[in-house]
């Protein structure tokens, strides 16, 4: 292989979950796909001592198979049901908006709540003043 030459090697698939990396790779070698598995971080010794690993696990295949490597898995794994990751991080924020929105008003309210009390003892503080004279 000659420096300049592409890199043979795309990425396929990639989770943290050992049962779907092992289903994707007994996918792909009952359909006689050739792939390359690869454990980051310390997930290699953690296979090994324990038998699994919390680091991410990646697939690679070549990339004259990747096109037909992907059908076969979107169609064992559909992500229909999946939201984009762009929409799952608007929604987080949207919700982290509501929640200080709610914060923010109740503590508000409660400033509003120890101004009045405060208030009322300085006017009945006045008023035990002005009849004691």
């Amino acid at each position: 292989m000659e420096k300049n030459e592409e890199i043979a090697e795309v990425e396929l698939f990639s989770s943290t979950i050992e049962y779907e990396i092992n289903q994707v790779c007994s996918i792909l070698e009952d359909n006689k796909i050739q792939f390359v598995r690869k454990d980051f971080g310390s997930g290699s010794y953690m296979n090994l001592y324990y038998g699994q690993s919390i680091q991410e696990k990646k697939i690679f295949v070549h990339r004259n198979d990747y096109e037909r490597a992907a059908e076969i898995i979107l169609s064992i794994f559909p992500n229909d049901g999946l939201q984009d990751s762009d929409e799952m991080i608007n929604q987080d924020m949207e919700e982290d908006d509501a929640n200080n929105k709610k914060y923010k008003l109740i503590k508000d309210s409660f400033k509003i709540y120890i101004l009045a009390m405060s208030l009322i003892a300085i006017i009945l503080f006045i008023i035990a003043y002005i009849t004691q004279s």
